[in-house]
């Protein structure tokens, strides 16, 4: 069996998800704050376009002919999560009186990092930020 149909059995998509279910956790141990969601978006996307699994054709003709659905949707989507989501994510902590606390907060975690790393880098923290 080659090893692109193996990971399409029932039992290759099971060690997928129990491999990146173990990267979460692997992540999520050492807090304040874990991005591991950001790592779980990047391999579903990297492991589908890599196995060649997706059945919409070729990357590249997609994205010319339907570019402008895909920015609008990604569009719509960045201001649903960025604006409302983050907002009233920010709210409750807020209202449970945690809106600062790292452990909750990724604008406050990120606070944290950035503060971490200007001070042991000798740098900015806004310079901290973009790097």
């Amino acid at each position: 069996m080659k090893l692109k149909s193996w990971f399409l059995s029932g039992a290759g998509v099971v060690v997928i998800a129990t491999v990146l279910t173990l990267i979460v956790l692997a992540e999520s141990i050492f807090p304040p704050w874990a991005p591991y969601f950001i790592v779980y978006a990047l391999l579903a996307i990297i492991i589908p376009l890599a196995l060649k699994t997706y059945q919409f054709g070729s990357f590249r003709a997609v994205m010319q002919s339907h570019w402008k659905l895909i920015f609008g949707i990604f569009l719509v989507a960045l201001i649903v999560d960025q604006g409302i989501f983050t907002w009233l994510y920010q709210s409750i902590l807020n209202g449970f009186g945690v809106g600062g606390n790292a452990y909750y907060s990724l604008n406050a975690a990120v606070e944290v990092m950035t503060g971490a790393a200007a001070r042991k880098l000798n740098i900015t923290q806004d310079t901290a930020l973009i790097l």
